[in-house]
């Protein structure tokens, strides 16, 4: 058969499909930097770690790091969704 999938599954939907690009995060002072390296490439939207590496949130020290973190969305002026994945091994509480 030589059709293509998407007219198979009704035909097209959309002319465009927003991509992101992965910068990192595990060290802040890198972030600035890639994610205008992105916008620059024209990306919208960027994906990054919001924590360094680390077993648990252990602190609340850990905590206003990946804060900060996060606040260099703004800096960058870069109208980026956030998402949220807890990348940890295990979740504790104390």
């Amino acid at each position: 058969m030589s059709i293509a999938i998407y007219r198979l599954l009704g035909g097209k939907v959309r002319n465009k499909v927003q991509v992101y690009a992965w910068i990192g995060g595990d060290r802040p002072q890198d972030i600035e930097k890639a994610a205008k390296a992105r916008i620059a490439q024209g990306l919208k939207c960027i994906k990054m770690n919001a924590t360094e590496d680390v077993n648990w949130l252990d602190s609340p020290s850990v905590l206003d790091a990946t804060i900060e973190r996060l606040k260099t969305k703004r800096w960058v002026s870069m109208p980026a969704s956030t998402s949220t994945a807890a990348s940890t091994n295990r979740w504790r509480s104390n």
